[in-house]
């Protein structure tokens, strides 16, 4: 997702570094990246939720959570 939105080949992606420091990296793409999250789930994140992910192996986990967090909802 990170790899689209920056127009990147996803090996180029580090998933470790503070999402600050990814080169290109500003509020659009960070609002951008947000609602495209919440599209992925069918939910709203919340304020915590995000200010919580300081990367994007963070935001990956909060997907993880959130997406499993729905289908135990649905059974």
């Amino acid at each position: 997702m990170v790899a689209g939105i920056l127009d990147r080949p996803m090996e180029q992606i580090n998933c470790d570094i503070p999402i600050r420091q990814i080169n290109g990296w500003d509020h659009i793409l960070h609002m951008t990246l947000i609602f495209r999250l919440q599209d992925e789930i069918g939910q709203r994140l919340t304020h915590e939720q995000v200010v919580d992910c300081s990367s994007i192996r963070d935001f990956a986990q909060l997907l993880d959570v959130c997406s499993q967090a729905g289908r135990d909802r649905r059974h």
